[in-house]
């Protein structure tokens, strides 16, 4: 029997129409190969150009996205979540990804090992980036809204707590109108607190620095104030906050 490696170097000169025809066998063998250069090209391949995107819209592919997301192998969850940036900027495909429970799958991802962590991030970034809508699509789904908030109002300074604050900060970053959806939903709340905490001085500065990311989108500055956080620090350095 053929090796995972050797099933894919049969499929690397198929064009991208036939690697969605036989997008079983690829998807199979991709997923025995784990961190393989190769079946990263070639899932990439099958799903380039609009016709790749109208298939990785389709329902065929959603059980093997569903596999892809609660594969063992971390690469092969990144990889998946990767994929499926394309589709978080519009609402109606991230609909989609809510009613098969994909999206939900994502948003637990933030919260565990690196490589898929961070390709959660991007993929709510990309909703954010989307406008609105997107996000909104994203937040309306209730699995994962409850897994986003549990990661952000998680372990006070930990890390997982702190590359979800990151993700929201950037997202609220991204608009006005994504600001008032999170902050809305409470999600950015952690955020005052953790600069607060004397207890913990690298938490405050972390914490610092995501304000500053909230800080430079639209509305940013309004909401830093309506939290105090301004004149908190004016007065934590004795600075005249109405000086010029």
């Amino acid at each position: 029997m053929a090796s995972a490696d050797e099933t894919l170097a049969q499929f690397a000169a198929l064009p991208p129409s036939q690697l969605r025809e036989r997008f079983a066998e690829v998807f199979a063998a991709a997923a025995s190969a784990g961190d393989s250069p190769l079946a990263r090209q070639l899932t990439a391949r099958a799903f380039e150009g609009p016709d790749g995107v109208a298939f990785l819209r389709s329902e065929a592919v959603q059980p093997f996205v569903l596999q892809g997301l609660g594969h063992a192998d971390a690469t092969v969850r990144a990889e998946t979540i990767a994929l499926l940036k394309p589709l978080g900027t519009a609402a109606a495909d991230v609909a989609r990804l809510a009613a098969c429970g994909a999206l939900a799958r994502i948003a637990a991802a933030l919260g565990g090992e690196l490589s898929p962590s961070q390709r959660a991030a991007d993929f709510f970034g990309a909703c954010a980036g989307g406008g609105a809508a997107a996000l909104r699509a994203a937040l309306d789904d209730a699995p994962t809204l409850a897994a986003l908030r549990a990661l952000g109002g998680g372990e006070k300074g930990s890390t997982v707590q702190l590359r979800a604050l990151a993700t929201f900060a950037e997202a609220a970053a991204a608009g006005e109108a994504q600001l008032k959806l999170l902050d809305g939903l409470g999600l950015l709340e952690p955020l005052a607190p953790l600069c607060r905490d004397e207890d913990d001085p690298l938490s405050a500065l972390n914490a610092l620095e995501l304000v500053a990311v909230v800080a430079r989108g639209a509305g940013g500055l309004s909401w830093l104030d309506g939290k105090g956080i301004p004149a908190e620090l004016a007065a934590s350095l004795d600075v005249d906050v109405d000086a010029d």
